[in-house]
């Protein structure tokens, strides 16, 4: 039997304490002077005495029968591996750690693994811990595969380049894809609804796109290949488009204000003024608190605003392009303010006033016609692209 025996700095006479703990070993304890002095076991190997830790090492035994794991599978991108273990004697209970080029996958820590396309070009192995109660576990390690070839389309998730601002371009960015000859195909969105006709690499942000975010959907096809899609994530929320001729004064037509309709929002007064040197050319003016539109020619020498506080180029759209009521007076771009159709006025108590222009140029021609005075109800179609005034006819709803 074999014996340790406690530190001789203790005084007073031994006291033959045997504390059994593990087998075959005796640990001798001397009692101190006054008979506090204990010995307590903390593991099977592990004993304090008098404040002093002594340790007796045991060595667990080992599997008899161990073996390295093996990988089965398809080496391409898409498909499953498969650690299959032969038994071990005694039988154990495994865990496994697959790798990448011998680094250590994240989450990859069941018996299976799906290649991904992280993957591509990397050899992949595994690592179990095989594990029997009463026994040391034991480690082994596969021979890596060969290198894993793709087998589906691999791409990168899109992203988008530019400002997120009306008037500006937007542009998708795919990076790298394999294998080759694969085709992109586009659709853009808004809040994530699709933006009918936007299935272009670009996108021409208009105004109808302030306040909101965008985002574009990537399919990638090959014809041997199953198609995959990819979205991005979403833009910040788009501005408004920048205003032009914000100072008062005189503007050059084609060098300092381009050709085109623009509007201003704003209830104080305002003044413009466009047309041709030395003609009597079209003006307005305006005070009240609703949309003005007005269009600059291509034949137009200059422009002039005062107290108009800027102008926005209107591209044709806006917020109200589904909108079906009109209840407050105003200039409305059909299709951009309002939805095309047929409207029809509630009945006016005083004179009710409209006008249908072809444009915002107030060109002789271009007008449509007006109606003024009292009726019980009014009924106009409007089409888009149109810019309709209305004043003091109350609410207009489209019938059709």
């Amino acid at each position: 039997m074999t014996h340790l025996q406690a530190p001789k700095r203790l005084s007073g006479r031994l006291l033959a304490t045997s504390l059994a703990v593990a087998a075959g070993l005796t640990i001798l304890v001397p009692a101190a002077a006054d008979a506090s002095t204990t010995a307590t076991a903390l593991a099977p190997s592990t004993v304090t005495v008098a404040g002093t830790v002594q340790t007796a090492t045991t060595t667990l035994p080992k599997f008899t029968s161990v073996r390295t794991p093996m990988i089965s599978g398809t080496k391409k991108v898409g498909s499953t591996l498969s650690a299959t273990v032969a038994s071990w004697k005694p039988s154990a209970t495994f865990t496994y750690q697959w790798k990448r080029n011998g680094v250590a996958i994240a989450g990859a820590t069941k018996a299976t693994y799906r290649l991904t396309c992280d993957d591509r070009g990397s050899r992949i192995s595994v690592k179990i811990v095989g594990t029997h109660r009463g026994y040391a576990a034991a480690t082994r390690t596969s021979k890596p595969t060969d290198t894993i070839t793709t087998g589906v389309i691999c791409a990168q998730r899109p992203t988008i380049e530019g400002t997120a601002q009306a008037g500006k371009t937007l542009t998708a960015r795919v990076g790298t894809i394999y294998p080759g000859n694969v085709r992109a195909s586009y659709q853009w969105l808004r809040n994530g609804v699709v933006i009918s006709g936007a299935t272009h690499q670009s996108y021409a942000v208009v105004n109808r796109d302030a306040g909101k975010k965008l985002s574009v959907k990537v399919s990638y096809h090959r014809d041997d290949l199953k198609t995959i899609v990819k979205t991005t994530v979403q833009t910040k929320t788009v501005a408004p488009r920048a205003k032009v001729a914000v100072e008062d004064g005189r503007y050059a037509v084609g060098t300092q204000i381009k050709a085109g309709t623009y509007y201003r929002t704003g209830s104080d007064y305002c003044y413009w003024e466009r047309g041709e040197d030395g003609k009597t050319n079209p003006h307005g003016w305006v005070n009240a608190p609703y949309r003005v539109y007005m269009t600059v020619l291509p034949t137009d020498d200059y422009f002039y605003t005062e107290g108009c506080n800027g102008w926005t180029l209107s591209d044709g759209t806006g917020a109200g392009s589904g909108r079906t009521s009109i209840t407050q007076d105003g200039m409305y771009l059909v299709g951009a303010d309002i939805a095309p159709g047929v409207y029809k006025t509630t009945t006016s108590t005083t004179e009710c006033y409209m006008q249908l222009d072809q444009d915002a140029s107030m060109r002789a021609g271009k007008s449509l016609g007006y109606n003024m005075g009292k009726r019980a109800v009014w009924e106009i179609s409007l089409s888009k692209g149109q810019v309709f005034t209305t004043w003091d006819c109350g609410t207009l709803t489209r019938e059709s």
